[in-house]
């Protein structure tokens, strides 16, 4: 399959996608979905509400912890009162509440960060890097040039819907790619610590929306899909994983999708009772 031909389709894609005003989703005006489906949830809202993130719990109790036992040694005096270490103490635990939130955010605008320069970087080489961002980017332009990839598209908008149950969502891909093999390939980048099952599940949601959108072009091939975790020093590692049974795992999401779907539903509808009758009185058994 020519590669401009999957372009062009992908930039009208692009087009037609955008943050909904409230926030919560995005807005695709595509002509071929009814209106009042164009509304769709991000597949990380969906992964969300389907996959309880323990381990970030975790993490976060950690921090949290860490945060109080240090600040804690700090502030102790030896000529401190019971009260006034008591009343020191709350103060301290309810400032690691806000540690681990300006941790996550720290994080999460690095993440940003990186994420948009490696963007402007497909496309224009002689982007200035910052030395905060040499790891990542040299690890990036390595893999990009040893796998052979040829670049389609980045930061792509992808959406899915199911005529017949509504199920629908939208998302963004960080890479789109083609191997030498004429594979494509669906990358997404993470700056986090570690990799997390649910970036497969992630990938698998990207690579259903693909295959429908090119079912026009008769593409009838399996997407690869492959997490990769970007270094922001050089005590970390570069790592890549490619997800397996990828067919399985996009089952695994149109399920979750379509349960939450069917969740809101009946959240929504006021029709859970058969009416009282006036005058009687009922009762639970």
């Amino acid at each position: 399959m020519q590669i401009e031909l999957i372009k062009n389709k992908l930039d009208t894609v692009r087009s037609r996608v955008s943050l909904h005003e409230s926030g919560k989703g995005y807005q695709v005006s595509d002509p071929e979905i009814p209106e009042e489906f164009q509304l769709m949830t991000r597949v990380t809202t969906i992964l969300d509400r389907g996959i309880p993130k323990r381990e970030l719990e975790k993490w976060k109790i950690r921090q949290e912890d860490s945060f109080f036992s240090d600040e804690f040694r700090k502030r102790l005096r030896t000529n401190m009162s019971y009260e006034e270490t008591v009343t020191m103490a709350l103060a301290v635990k309810e400032e690691s509440k806000q540690a681990s939130i300006i941790i996550r955010d720290t994080a999460a605008d690095w993440g940003s960060r990186i994420h948009h320069l490696i963007d402007r970087l497909s496309y224009d080489s002689s982007v200035f890097v910052p030395e905060e961002f040499s790891m990542a980017v040299d690890s990036w332009y390595k893999w990009i040039s040893a796998s052979n990839l040829s670049i389609i598209a980045t930061e792509q908008p992808l959406y899915f819907y199911d005529e017949d149950t509504h199920t629908r969502y939208c998302g963004t891909a960080d890479l789109i790619a083609m191997t030498e093999d004429e594979c494509i390939l669906i990358a997404d980048y993470k700056s986090g610590a570690r990799i997390y099952p649910t970036h497969s599940l992630q990938n698998s949601a990207y690579s259903m929306a693909l295959k429908q959108i090119l079912s026009g072009l008769d593409y009838t091939g399996q997407p690869r899909c492959v997490v990769i975790k970007l270094p922001k020093s050089i005590d970390e590692t570069f790592l890549t994983r490619e997800s397996s049974n990828v067919p399985w795992q996009e089952e695994v999401f149109y399920a979750m999708a379509e349960n939450q779907l069917l969740v809101k539903s009946w959240e929504s509808n006021r029709k859970k009772w058969v009416p009282l009758k006036k005058g009687k009185v009922t009762s639970d058994v």
